[in-house]
């Protein structure tokens, strides 16, 4: 069904319970997880 799934982390509590519901799905599938850092704002243009 799915080959990868894309997720967008921003190293923040959600990061977690994102992780928590898309790595079952990746087992189920056999889908690989590609992990993108999402930065915004400051951090963004201050990196």
């Amino acid at each position: 069904m799915y080959r990868h799934i894309l997720i967008p982390l921003e190293n923040g509590d959600a990061d977690e319970t994102i992780l928590g519901h898309i790595k079952p799905l990746a087992r189920m599938t056999g889908a690989k997880l590609l992990l993108v850092h999402v930065a915004d704002g400051w951090v963004a243009r201050n990196f």
